[in-house]
């Protein structure tokens, strides 16, 4: 049986039709299964090793956007925090903790009780003090000590957030 042009052509249209089916096929997304268990990549800005500082020096670095770092004090251009008390500092320069601002701008929140004075370096640095429950921000001189807690009244100071701007 012989087959004519026709059945030829329907047969390569069939095939076309296939062809593009699978490639469309091949476009479509596919249904990903979701491990319900798996979680969402999302930046908390924790500060990174703070439970080992915590056992070391005493203090609480909360978060920050990564530009105010706890560094080694004894290096010009620090923001500097004294301390009348922190249980638990076992470090050398105890009580006396530095900062160092990685990029014009940077913010950390923190606890250091007892605070009495910040050092400011080059930058526009304010502090975030709590005295007897009540909150209030500081304007820190730069390149010198500012007092705050019981060196600017009777009552000792809890530091709660440092902010330097340029």
């Amino acid at each position: 049986m012989r087959r004519g042009p026709r059945v030829f052509v329907l047969s390569i249209g069939c095939l076309w039709l296939a062809a593009g089916g699978a490639l469309a096929a091949a476009d479509q997304p596919r249904a990903q299964k979701v491990d319900p268990a798996q979680t969402t990549l999302v930046e908390d800005f924790a500060y990174p090793g703070a439970g080992e500082i915590l056992a070391r020096r005493g203090i609480t670095l909360v978060k920050g956007d990564g530009h105010l770092l706890l560094v080694a004090c004894g290096q010009p251009g620090l923001i500097e925090v004294m301390s009348t008390d922190v249980p638990h500092d076992t470090d050398p320069d105890a009580l006396h903790y530095c900062f160092k601002a990685s990029v014009p701008f940077g913010d950390l929140t923190l606890t250091i009780p007892n605070a009495y004075q910040v050092k400011g370096d080059d930058h526009s640095v304010t502090a975030t003090v709590t005295v007897q429950n009540q909150t209030s921000t500081v304007p820190i001189d730069k390149n010198t000590w500012t007092g705050i807690g019981i060196s600017s009244g009777p009552d000792p100071a809890t530091l709660l957030r440092l902010t330097a701007k340029p």
